[in-house]
């Protein structure tokens, strides 16, 4: 029967004391700390459950068994495992996101018009073909053998192919929104470019049917509730003082700037011309719609016309 040294504290004191400025551990060092070192056979074989207990005899201090939280054989497999599982998913992802890198990185080749990138993509178009055959002759065997077997795998196989051409869709919209042109750049696309001009046509006439349904529903909720009318009078009426009112001291600052800057003068010009045009497209538009027989615009139109005549008389008058 083994007896083991009682704790001998002067002695392991001064052997730390001894030692406790140095920078290299020497064979001296481990004799004089280190009674003894017994390595017991290790179990599970080469696999990953292997474990090997090792157990250390330190001079001085007595028997020590340092605090260890003791699991049985089964969590400590189990604990192995989740350990591996884990490893391989972050494994997978690793790969999956290399591969995801390398393909956008080939498309992009692609559509630039490489021509070695549109032969590796044709080669692994070809590689795909493939194995889809070989995968299909497989399924054609097993279909011979389990009619049930061949149901499953081609449902997992549909369901494949839907997700693949879903996420195909989201990423040709991802890629349509991130070339899509400002509404500035299409105006002016469309200047010369007919396709552009159809879709700009198209875009203003959305709008314009979205413009109209809102102003349906708002007159018919102003219709059925009087309380609500008033108060969207109120806040229009706000609304327009705060714009005009914008509008007049933006338009005098301009003026006043124009007159010793000339790209101030420049642009105080643009916007007299545009007006005058908006003016007068607009004026064409209100008499075209009048003669059609639009109430609105044979109002509009009266009105304007009566202002004409007023302003022609006060002006003769004078």
């Amino acid at each position: 029967m083994e007896e083991h040294k009682e704790a001998e504290t002067g002695r392991f004191i001064a052997l730390v004391k001894k030692y406790k400025d140095c920078t290299e551990m020497t064979d001296t060092m481990l004799y004089a700390f280190i009674d003894r070192v017994e390595v017991h056979e290790a179990t599970g074989g080469r696999t990953i459950y292997r474990q090997q207990n090792i157990d250390i005899y330190f001079n001085f201090i007595g028997n020590f068994y340092p605090p260890a939280d003791e699991i049985s054989e089964e969590e400590r497999i189990a604990a192995i495992e989740a350990e591996q599982l884990e490893k391989r998913q972050e494994k997978g992802k690793r790969a999956a996101e290399v591969q995801k890198q390398k393909k956008a990185a080939l498309m992009k080749a692609v559509e630039a018009g490489d021509p070695e990138a549109i032969a590796e993509y044709e080669r692994k178009l070809a590689l795909q073909r493939e194995r889809n055959h070989r995968r299909q002759q497989k399924l054609k065997e097993a279909r011979e053998a389990d009619p049930e077997y061949i149901r499953k795998m081609e449902e997992k196989e549909r369901i494949q192919h839907e997700k693949l051409l879903e996420n195909e869709r989201k990423r040709m919209e991802r890629a349509n929104r991130k070339k899509k042109l400002t509404r500035a750049e299409l105006k002016e696309k469309a200047q010369t470019d007919p396709e552009a001009a159809k879709q700009l046509e198209a875009i203003r006439a959305k709008e314009a049917e979205a413009r109209q349904r809102k102003k349906e529903r708002e007159e018919e909720k102003m219709a059925a509730d009087p309380e609500y009318a008033a108060m969207m009078a109120e806040r229009k009426a706000e609304y327009n003082r705060r714009h005009t009112e914008k509008r007049r001291l933006e338009r005098a600052a301009l003026e006043e700037l124009a007159e010793t800057d000339e790209g101030a003068a420049r642009q105080l010009a643009e916007k007299r011309k545009y007006q005058s045009e908006a003016t007068t497209k607009s004026r064409q538009k209100m008499k075209k719609d009048a003669e059609a027989g639009d109430p609105a615009a044979m109002e509009r139109y009266e009105a304007y016309l009566a202002k004409r005549r007023e302003d022609y008389h006060k002006r003769k008058g004078a």
